[in-house]
């Protein structure tokens, strides 16, 4: 009879809780760990979220690190450290397409949740253009 590693049930159980109640119901590291097992498989990948946590100190730390800093973290190799700056950068085209789709004389807090999503963990300062039409919608920017 073989035994499965504990931390199969481990999964299942961190992805039922979240299923349930969303990410209210899980620590930061429990959502990280949740991620990491979409990339990382047959291993327990706790303690890699709980390194990852410890190393860069929030969610925005970690999604903000560059990906050699990330593959740093051991057990962190080129296929997890990819998902965690590919869910960063779809959350700036999230917020982007946000912006595309209102009028920013009305809810400017769009933009700054763009910006902030977009040039967040930057260490260089940036200046950015946004071109708008007539009716304040963004044509583009720059």
């Amino acid at each position: 009879m073989t035994d499965k590693p504990d931390y199969i049930n481990h999964r299942e159980r961190i992805r039922s809780r979240f299923t349930k109640s969303g990410g209210k119901g899980l620590s930061d590291y429990e959502l990280l760990e949740l991620l990491l097992t979409y990339a990382i498989s047959r291993k327990d990948v706790k303690p890699v979220a709980k390194e990852l946590i410890r190393n860069f100190g929030t969610i925005s730390g970690v999604l903000d690190a560059p990906r050699n800093e990330l593959e740093k973290i051991e057990g962190l190799g080129p296929v997890s450290s990819t998902l965690i700056v590919l869910l960063k950068e779809l959350m700036c085209l999230y917020f982007e397409e946000g912006m595309y789709e209102k009028d920013l004389a009305c809810s400017p807090q769009t933009v700054v949740d763009f910006a902030k999503a977009r040039f967040s963990g930057l260490k260089v300062e940036v200046f950015v253009c946004i071109y708008v039409n007539p009716r304040n919608e963004i044509i583009d920017y720059e």
